[in-house]
């Protein structure tokens, strides 16, 4: 008896999962069964039901989010869900086995029991006997007290239940409408279906059930189907991401040949390569989701009418063939040849950049292409040579270009077209044309989206997204817009609590998406949320480690995620941790190497290395490594350095 307590203490703990309800965690209280055949307390129901606008009610499947209209009582007037008063009366089972001292057998009322019979209850030895001899009792279902609890899954309820009908509460249904597909009571016949056809439960069951049965083989088979469309789109998933896995690794090598002209070209490629990706994986995802909802809904049928056949009634059978058929129909009917097929491709797919400056190129921008020396039987040929360019526009006018020898056989050629249309570039190598040249290219506008109704703007910054986040100083504000130029929104008001701003300057985004603010005269970087919200302030007025004067530009390091601050009026950078914990200052008033006069701006390029607009110094120191070696660009009169 000792085991069969520990037994179902842990078939109990089992049959506590399927009795709890997945919105309130608790266990059910009034469960209804909506006709997807998922099952809510009646309480938890009840707030997620809404109008319609033809004035009915319905309720969406917390689950799958399928639609169930609601009867005109609502929420309540919705199917008791008699599967989980069947795992109650299971659990009552389960809770005897567990307490033997207080469980006797229920004919004779004295002897522990022993077994358990589906229509008696527990018997004891002696009470069981005549279920072994007797014929009246060959149908009854004979379980020891160790199968009972073995699993939770092949237990039933102990009594075949009936059900009262809902129009004649004392009436039982016990008769079953061929022309209505439903389960009536025997006053139903008078007024509601007085010329159908009609007979005994008990005499049509076996014929209901196998058009059951049929009905749902074709749903089972589908599931299957949809499984491996599902495995299809995740497979499909993959292979997008290793393809832009393995383009990213193709651009980047390539790219790294070039000049650091090209290191713009790159950074464009990879955003657009993550543009596609996301939007084939987008729509890779929308489909996935759609299948796995019918995925849900078909597991949720097939599983229901299989618990249906395996543990209900006869009754209870035929009372749900009706809902069951059609919503096996309306699963069914959702799902089409073309939603069992990807909709989308994995054809990425990447175009050498070696010849897009010989394509085509923009107006005014800088146009980059490699060149690889050979000699005549198409051996590299790695010995300098001269290369010589020039544009030859539709007009007749010519410009010049230039190039550079990156090692080897390998150039870059650059030129910058300033007349549209179709252009002439003639490319000479030791006076001599490459083969191609002239190779014919198409120079378009690159008309700039200007956002007008900005007062005094500042600082900005682009999210992954391309949203452009702009500080209004004048307005002391920030202003979000679309990457064409729409305003979405504008948030913070002047002030200097929490969510105001005073005279707010540079803009940054952190590394979790937050929006990164220099609050200038409040003497703080202030944290918003993408939506809007002041999540955190840090800084006060001073020189101290963790004290701001007058904070100007701010820029967050493309790694390490740390936040670099221009401190202007403490003529030095001030170095936040990504938490935005103090890190570290660098810099002290004064014109010589690590000393800055008034800085306004912080930037990083490519390689992270550190710019610092050193405004009263009028020039631009570069700061290298941890080390900080200091390398001035540009200084007031004279360039000092390559460009920024």
């Amino acid at each position: 008896m000792a085991e069969n307590s520990a037994s179902a203490e842990k078939a109990l703990d089992k049959l506590n999962d399927q009795l709890t309800c997945p919105i309130c965690l608790d266990q059910y209280k009034d469960p209804k069964l909506l006709q997807c055949f998922h099952v809510f307390c009646e309480k938890c129901l009840e707030p997620v039901a809404r109008q319609t606008p033809q004035g009915g009610q319905v309720v969406e499947c917390p689950n799958c989010r399928h639609v169930t209209a609601l009867p005109r009582e609502g929420v309540s007037g919705l199917r008791g869900a008699f599967l989980i008063h069947h795992l109650f009366d299971i659990q009552d089972i389960l809770k005897k086995v567990g307490t033997p001292s207080g469980t006797k057998c229920v004919k004779c009322e004295k002897r522990d029991p022993t077994c358990f019979c589906r229509s008696c209850g527990f018997l004891c030895d002696t009470c069981k006997k005549p279920h072994c001899e007797w014929k009246e009792f060959s149908s009854h279902e004979l379980v020891s007290l160790d199968q009972l609890t073995e699993d939770v899954t092949n237990l039933v309820p102990p009594l075949q239940k009936t059900l009262n009908c809902s129009k004649h509460p004392t009436k039982e249904l016990d008769l079953y409408c061929e022309t209505c597909k439903e389960v009536i009571c025997r006053d139903c016949i008078v007024r509601l279906h007085r010329d159908h056809q009609y007979d005994l439960v008990s005499d049509v069951f076996q014929q209901q059930k196998e058009v059951l049965v049929s009905s749902v083989e074709p749903a089972e088979q589908q599931l299957a189907s949809v499984g491996k469309a599902l495995e299809d789109l995740k497979s499909l998933s993959g292979k997008i991401t290793g393809q832009q896995q393995a383009l990213e690794t193709q651009i980047r090598a390539e790219i790294r040949l070039s000049h650091q002209a090209l290191e713009a070209r790159e950074e464009v490629l990879i955003t657009q390569l993550d543009q596609m990706t996301r939007e084939k994986l987008k729509n890779v995802a929308a489909q996935q989701e759609q299948l796995e909802l019918v995925a849900t809904r078909l597991q949720s049928c097939c599983g229901f009418f299989r618990e249906t056949l395996r543990t209900g009634s006869q009754i209870e059978v035929l009372a749900m063939a009706k809902p069951f058929v059609q919503q096996v129909r309306d699963v069914m009917s959702s799902l089409t040849p073309e939603s069992l097929v990807p909709q989308e491709k994995a054809d990425l797919d990447f175009a050498s950049s070696q010849r897009v400056g010989l394509r085509f190129a923009v107006m005014g921008k800088l146009a980059v292409a490699t060149l690889k020396t050979v000699d005549q039987k198409g051996r590299e040929y790695r010995h300098p040579v001269e290369v010589s360019l020039a544009v030859v526009s539709s007009d007749g006018s010519t410009g010049e270009g230039e190039s550079k020898r990156m090692g080897g056989s390998r150039y870059v050629i650059g030129y910058l077209p300033w007349h549209e249309g179709l252009n002439c570039l003639h490319i000479r190598v030791e006076g001599e044309h490459i083969s191609g040249s002239p190779f014919p290219v198409s120079v378009i506008t690159d008309t700039p989206t200007i956002i007008a109704g900005v007062t005094q703007p500042w600082g900005s910054a682009l999210d992954k997204d391309g949203q452009l986040v702009v500080s209004e100083f004048g307005k002391h504000c920030l202003s979000v817009f679309s990457s064409d130029g729409r305003q979405k929104k504008s948030f913070a008001t002047f002030g200097s609590g929490h969510g105001q701003l005073n005279h707010p300057c540079g803009v940054a985004f952190s590394a979790t998406g937050d929006i990164l603010v220099a609050d200038q005269f409040n003497h703080r970087i202030q944290v918003f949320s993408p939506e809007g919200k002041s999540v955190k302030c840090v800084g006060t007025k001073g020189n101290g480690r963790l004290q701001f004067n007058y904070p100007v530009g701010i820029t967050v390091h493309p790694g390490s995620k740390k936040l670099y601050v221009a401190d202007s009026d403490n003529n030095r950078v001030h170095v936040r941790n990504a938490d935005l914990t103090f890190c570290s200052t660098f810099g002290s008033e004064g014109v010589g190497n690590g000393q800055f006069n008034n800085p306004l701006g912080v930037g990083f390029d490519a390689a992270g290395n550190l710019y610092v607009t050193d405004s009263d110094n009028h020039r631009v120191p570069s700061v290298h490594g941890k080390r900080r070696v200091y390398a001035t660009v540009w200084e007031e009169g004279k360039r000092c350095g390559g460009t920024l």
